[in-house]
């Protein structure tokens, strides 16, 4: 795991200060690769690197070059696979200097060109320098586990791994997107190809690009594109068991080599018991497991606590054991992640778990995580159960009939929380007069309840996020609509959100993390199975919960899982409640009056955002998750646009 950057330009020779700058790239990534750092100079390009020794710690230093010098690469990530293309490799007449994984990408590229790309297993992102082309051919892993920033200047291609490297070679762009903008506040993250920075573009999961002469060519190299509509062809519960098994038992063997220490994250749920079940049944050795818990349960009380759980399982695994105590008493935690973070994400979760990988970095440099195991089998039930409700309400009449039916009744439905819980239909209602994809989008969307507190300059004619996701959507005609939805989940949410929080807050602490719920090939049999075996009889994640019938300790199968989502209406209302209120409106703590201007006040609507903030102080919560948003948003442009780019170091 690591840090790249680097500048390249395919017309002309770089200035002579371009070494100087990307020794201030890598030099501003230091904690994505503390171990060592190198830069690599030819004719109109430098490549910069930082390490995070994994694998072959001795002699797998990058930037890594072929013995002619012609080709040059700057890896950041993991090639799962790099044993058996190194044996095909050295087959056909290739000589290895290294025992690394980054040499298989100068050899396979060599042998193989750009169907390198459809060979390997891993995660990562790559900038590879081809000197007789005079080319540079970068791409990113399928599933977007690892980041690759771009943007271009003077006919000069800039990249880095995070934008704070970007920043750092002073050449990049400072002005805010208002469409990222826009697309933060509906969705709470800024999705691939776009970055908060106008000019500023993310290289999207699966995608490539070649920089030469003829200017930047961009494709998409893989997508969960099964060769028949989920379900289409007929499996066995018991089969598909068996596979998956299988699939999984794969994705953790590739993930147990490592010459640091290695561990597993292991809480009360079932996905990370599946991984450590399945490490201990393919690790030769005794497998290490991490919990994590607060030392009291006063601050974050909202996180439960798994850690009984999680001791009866390790002992059901025969795995080593260790309980991680976190300091939850670090209510100024959020400032200093936005440095690692580089662009606004509402996603609260990113402060336990900055605390959880702090705590694994003291033990391990590897750890394994239970990640993947919601999207792609179905595992939220709050997002699919009502979803998949209503999907059945569609069918009852035809859309010509329901949508007009359902306005109508939307617009005189009461919207109250007094009313029973049978009767609180406005929301069903709302969605029933969209077709399935907005309606989709509304439920999950902060901005439904916020569009009016927007300037005029983000409320655009058409909404960006419901663009993407309807786009997605369309890819999979044919697919029953939970497959439909998890699809765009996939792609979307858990590609710029989760896993996006799980590299930037893993790295800002220098660990890796792998997911082999996450494999490519187990992700690409997922979206080969119905989704009754996905949502059966209102079970989520179905399959997944009968393998674990099969594998995990008995008693974790009636426990709910209670995830790491701090309750943040609580803490907005109460011991947040002046230090949010005077970062939303200045420094005077009154919601009512300003001795320093908002961070906000280019973007929002001040007048209506204080309206909102009294109606959620007085109880009114259908605008927390906006205001969350306006809260991350104001501390990132304090915390980082509006300071000069520094350099970050971890924490204690």
């Amino acid at each position: 795991m690591c840090g790249i950057s680097g500048l390249f330009s395919p017309n002309s020779n770089l200035p002579s200060e371009a070494r100087a700058r990307a020794q201030s790239m890598n030099l501003a990534m230091a904690y994505r690769g503390p171990d060592d750092d190198g830069v690599y100079e030819n004719q109109g390009v430098v490549l910069g690197h930082r390490r995070l020794s994994i694998i072959d710690r001795a002699g797998g230093d990058q930037p890594m070059r072929t013995v002619d010098n012609r080709l040059a690469v700057v890896f950041n990530g993991e090639i799962y696979n790099f044993g058996p293309l190194r044996k095909e490799l050295e087959a056909l007449g290739h000589r290895f200097k290294t025992r690394s994984d980054t040499e298989v990408l100068l050899h396979g590229y060599r042998a193989w060109g750009e169907g390198l790309l459809e060979r390997l297993r891993g995660m990562f992102a790559f900038a590879l320098y081809d000197a007789d082309k005079r080319t540079l051919f970068a791409a990113r892993d399928p599933i977007g586990k690892k980041p690759f920033y771009y943007f271009e200047n003077s006919g000069t291609f800039h990249f880095a791994s995070d934008v704070n490297a970007l920043r750092a070679c002073g050449l990049m762009p400072d002005k805010l997107s208002p469409e990222a903008l826009r697309l933060y506040f509906s969705l709470g993250y800024v999705p691939a190809p776009h970055c908060i920075y106008a000019g500023v573009r993310k290289l999207e999961a699966g995608h490539a690009l070649r920089i030469s002469v003829e200017g930047i060519r961009h494709w998409q190299f893989w997508d969960i594109q099964p060769e028949a509509a989920p379900g289409s062809v007929a499996v066995s519960e018991n089969e598909a068991l068996e596979k998956l098994s299988g699939l999984l038992d794969q994705g953790v063997a590739r993930r147990l080599i490592s010459e640091v220490p290695l561990g597993a994250f292991l809480s009360g749920g079932i996905d990370s018991n599946l991984v450590v079940a399945s490490m201990a049944r393919v690790s030769q050795d005794p497998v290490r497991a991490f919990t994590v818990g607060f030392k009291s349960q006063g601050r974050m009380s909202g996180i439960g606590d798994e850690r009984q759980a999680a001791i009866k399982a390790a002992a059901y695994y025969g795995a080593q054991h260790q309980v991680l105590d976190l300091d939850e008493a670090e209510d100024d935690l959020l400032p200093r992640l936005m440095h690692p973070l580089g662009e606004p994400l509402a996603d609260s979760s990113i402060l336990p778990t900055y605390l959880i990988c702090r705590a694994a970095r003291r033990e391990v440099t590897v750890a394994l995580t239970g990640d993947g195991g919601d999207e792609p089998f179905g595992g939220y039930s709050a997002r699919y159960l009502p979803y998949l409700m209503e999907q059945r309400l569609r069918r009852l009449l035809p859309e010509a009939l329901l949508s007009p039916m359902a306005s109508g009744l939307h617009a005189l439905w009461p919207d109250s929380q007094s009313l029973p819980r049978p009767l609180r239909l406005k929301t069903v209602l709302r969605n029933l007069a969209s077709d399935s994809i907005k309606a989709f989008y509304l439920d999950q969307s902060p901005l439904r309840c916020g569009e009016a507190a927007l300037n005029p300059a983000l409320r655009m004619g058409a909404d960006p996020a419901l663009d993407i996701m309807r786009a997605l959507y369309q890819r999979t005609q044919g697919w029953d609509e939970l497959n439909r939805a998890l699809y765009v989940d996939t792609r979307l949410y858990m590609c710029e959100n989760v896993l996006v929080k799980a590299d930037r807050m893993s790295m800002a602490n220098s660990l890796e993390l792998r997911s082999p719920l996450l494999d490519q090939d187990l992700v690409s049999y997922a979206f080969t199975l119905p989704a009754a075996l996905k949502i059966s009889r209102g079970e989520c994640k179905y399959l997944l919960r009968r393998l674990a019938e099969k594998k995990v300790e008995p008693s974790l199968l009636t426990q709910p899982k209670t995830g790491f989502a701090i309750p943040v209406d609580a803490y907005m209302r109460d011991k947040w409640r002046a230090r949010v209120t005077a970062q939303l409106f200045g420094a005077n703590t009154s919601s009512n009056t300003s001795s320093r201007s908002s961070p906000l006040e280019a973007y929002l609507d001040m007048d209506r955002l204080r309206e909102i903030w009294r109606g959620f102080l007085a109880g009114d919560t259908k605008h927390a998750a906006f205001l969350w948003s306006a809260y991350v948003l104001s501390v990132w442009i304090q915390e980082f646009h509006a300071k000069p780019q520094g350099v970050y170091s971890p924490g204690p």
